[in-house]
């Protein structure tokens, strides 16, 4: 879809690309006004607003725009590589750390309601006091299906300090 612009959904095109790069909120709506004759910005902000397409982590462990149809069926298959991913970053301290008890304190976190990873970083500082929390927010992003929180009114539709949300939401169930 690189050589003309075509008529098409913004859903339609993010499906057919297999979701975009999106570490930063702008390039995914550049991407799209390439491929997508007579697209505007308010295209994509009303597909994410009503969280057709979701952003979160994915291919490579980086943040990706993809329709949430996608994201349910792909996150539990990429999930081995994020393990792996993790594993390798935290080496041997990973035996310090209780990874069932790290996500559900997590998940109960996010069903409580959507938070920055500050504020999830506070919480395992207060629930696990002299653990690195930095760690604990890596197997987190890798280990529990989170989608970044839109913000109203915002051009790119994502505020600058992102809220992260469970994901299991969009399944019904979890989807780990």
């Amino acid at each position: 879809m690189l050589l003309r612009r075509h008529k098409s959904r913004v859903v339609s095109v993010v499906e057919r690309v297999a979701g975009l790069q999106a570490q930063v909120p702008r390039p995914p709506f550049i991407g799209l006004w390439s491929r997508i004759e007579g697209f505007q910005r308010a295209d994509l902000v009303k597909a994410i607003d009503q969280r057709e397409i979701v952003r979160g982590t994915l291919m490579r462990a980086t943040i990706h725009l993809v329709s949430r149809d996608d994201y349910i069926e792909w996150r539990p298959t990429i999930q081995p590589v994020l393990t792996r991913l993790m594993h390798s970053v935290l080496r041997g301290a990973l035996h310090k750390f209780d990874l069932d008890r790290i996500v559900r304190s997590a998940e109960a976190r996010f069903d409580q309601q959507a938070c920055t990873f500050a504020e999830l970083r506070q919480h395992f500082r207060e629930e696990f006091p002299g653990m690195n929390d930095q760690a604990m927010g890596l197997i987190v992003r890798m280990l529990v299906p989170l989608i970044q929180v839109p913000g109203s009114g915002q051009p790119w539709a994502y505020p600058g300090h992102l809220r992260f949300d469970g994901a299991g939401w969009m399944a019904g169930t979890r989807l780990t």
